[in-house]
């Protein structure tokens, strides 16, 4: 069996910055009267995700912490209105839907 290391060890923790919590600092703020907002991600839209799964555990821990949670849905889209198309954007539009406009110059040399 490997080595473990002791619970009291910690080298990646530079001491000098490691202090203890200071309950007098820490007690002597005026508290807020509002619960603590706290928003919730997860990217998976699989019907069982494991990342979603552990978005709703960590949601109900912190609910029972006094915390308001939501939860965002990847899945549910918000609907928003077009923004009405500028004539230079139009032309862009153009361009990428693949009909190709002629200008004058062009127009004539195809001609020939």
């Amino acid at each position: 069996m490997p080595d473990l290391v002791p619970e009291d060890s910690l080298p990646n923790v530079d001491k000098d910055q490691f202090r203890p919590i200071d309950l007098r600092a820490l007690l002597d703020v005026p508290r807020s009267i509002q619960k603590p907002r706290v928003l919730m991600l997860y990217g998976s839209l699989r019907e069982r995700s494991y990342s979603r799964l552990a978005t709703e555990e960590a949601a109900r821990i912190l609910r029972r912490l006094g915390a308001e949670v939501r939860i965002y849905n990847p899945a549910c889209r918000c609907r928003i209105r077009p923004r009405p198309i500028m004539p230079k954007s139009r032309n862009c539009e153009i361009c990428r839907s693949g009909r190709k406009r002629r200008s004058g110059a062009r127009r004539s040399g195809m001609a020939r």
